[in-house]
């Protein structure tokens, strides 16, 4: 493919680096003053801190204007196909997996439907899916902010990280 590498490929490139990164340097969060490996892993993962945010951002970046690419019904079928459902699929799975393949009860399966949907609704049914939750809040918000005019997003956007600011502190 002769295409020119632009900044959002670059910087989804280095996101995907750091994302592996930070998987991979799981030692980190078992802490241990006495293990010299643990200073490394807390550089690795103080550097590479960025790339999960980033995502974020390139999302936002990439469908905040979709409506000049597709309509609305288009885009929610889009995310409900290539995210939504493939999260519901591997979220069950994974729960499945954990509750009754990797647990102490020798094979049966002791989760309660409240407990099973709580892991599907928290992003916790498997380790690392926590990100998909902030990212459906991300789809769900976009068609909110595509609707605005194209002067008054910048004062929403300033809502917003006023918002997170204040939900945060």
């Amino acid at each position: 493919m002769d295409r020119e590498v632009n900044e959002l490929d670059f910087i989804n490139i280095v996101s995907t680096i750091g994302v592996v990164f930070l998987h991979v340097n799981n030692c980190f969060w078992s802490f241990s003053s006495t293990e010299r490996y643990w200073a490394t892993a807390n550089v690795i993962e103080s550097v590479f801190y960025f790339a999960v945010p980033l995502f974020f951002m390139l999302c936002g970046v990439t469908l905040i204007d979709y409506r000049y690419k597709y309509s609305t019904r288009d885009y929610i079928k889009k995310r409900f196909i290539k995210v939504f459902i493939p999260y519901i699929f591997w979220s069950i799975i994974g729960i499945i997996w954990t509750h009754l393949i990797f647990s102490t009860n020798q094979g049966v399966f002791k989760i309660s439907l409240k407990e099973f949907i709580n892991l599907l609704l928290s992003g916790n049914g498997i380790r690392y899916f926590w990100f998909f939750i902030p990212l459906f809040m991300i789809y769900i918000s976009i068609p909110f902010i595509a609707f605005l005019e194209q002067d008054k997003k910048l004062t929403v956007f300033k809502i917003y990280i006023l918002f997170y600011i204040v939900m945060n502190a």
